[in-house]
């Protein structure tokens, strides 16, 4: 029997800390701060973060306190491997709709290797990838334009929306924003790329703070320090997130890759092997795709490179 002040409420995980996480309950929509028990560590001990933003938790308090006593099952998370300790993972989000990759034109320059990472890892957890280019103002030369067209294009044809927008002069803002509208979307990318300047011309009482890239290195300074659940004005929810450089994809086979490169899936019935790794094989259905131009060689290549990883 319950004590007087004694109550239970599901919640969202916005934000964790050290030992204890903030969450913003269902029918109050206020967030609060709450511990966490060592057995929630113990319980999902190959994490370097047994509870993540997204979360969905079962709270308890005694009229005075928080405490999570559950966390209840995802049904979607990424995870790339830990930085801190071998073998495990790093839980970044849980329970998201999708993902919006960012880049940049320039400063720093676009990379398409890591929006292809960014990519897959949506595929294997079942969230919708979504690409936006940023800083398309940069593209000032013919060369530079024709090259933003080409990636409009692969990632078109690969069947992944894709936005070109600009923080500066307001280009494509209110479409990511009508796009955003709707369930819970992750933010990654490069350090740099402009996610928080995007994110506070969508919606501006965010206030979040943004950071200019190093001339010397043209790489992006960190200005979001840690993952974060927003709610929007305009409806939605974002998780926000720190740059990264790099990004490890963890718990997928070789010869599963290519079902998460939609250019390529469509031609793995047609080579001779069920566990063709695209590669070496002979009769590669995928290899004569590229070498007849209906791959573009670029997410070969970035397909390529990712097998060598996994």
């Amino acid at each position: 029997m319950k004590e007087a002040g004694e109550k239970e409420k599901l919640a969202t995980v916005t934000k964790v800390h050290a030992k204890a996480c903030s969450a913003v309950i269902d029918d109050e929509r206020t967030e609060v701060r709450c511990v966490m028990s060592g057995k929630l560590f113990e319980k999902l001990k190959r994490e370097t973060k047994p509870v993540a933003v997204g979360d969905r938790v079962r709270l308890f308090t005694d009229g005075k306190n928080w405490s999570v006593i559950e966390v209840l099952p995802r049904h979607n998370c990424l995870h790339r491997p830990s930085i801190e300790r071998e073998r495990d993972v790093q839980v970044i989000a849980a329970n998201v709709d999708r993902m919006l990759v960012v880049a940049s034109v320039h400063h720093p320059d676009l990379k398409p290797g890591l929006i292809d990472r960014f990519l897959v890892a949506s595929g294997v957890e079942e969230m919708q990838g979504v690409v936006c280019i940023n800083k398309i103002d940069l593209a000032a030369t013919d060369e530079s334009r024709a090259f933003i067209e080409e990636i409009q294009s692969i990632y078109g044809s690969a069947d992944y929306p894709i936005f070109l927008t600009s923080a500066k002069d307001g280009t494509g803002v209110n479409a990511v924003k009508a796009m955003l509208a709707d369930g819970i979307t992750l933010i990654v990318g490069h350090s740099g790329v402009g996610k928080s300047t995007l994110l506070n011309a969508i919606d501006p009482r965010l206030r979040l703070a943004t950071g200019d890239v190093s001339r010397k290195a043209k790489k992006g300074r960190h200005t979001t320090t840690s993952v974060r659940l927003l709610r929007l004005a305009s409806g939605g929810f974002v998780i926000d997130t720190p740059g990264m450089r790099e990004f490890g994809i963890a718990s997928i086979e070789g010869h599963h890759l290519g079902h998460y490169f939609p250019e390529i899936s469509r031609h793995l019935p047609s080579c001779r092997f069920p566990t063709c790794t695209h590669d070496h094989e002979p009769d590669c259905a995928v290899r004569k795709m590229v070498e007849a131009g209906e791959i573009p060689k670029m997410r070969y290549e970035s397909y390529l490179r990712i097998l060598q990883s996994l």
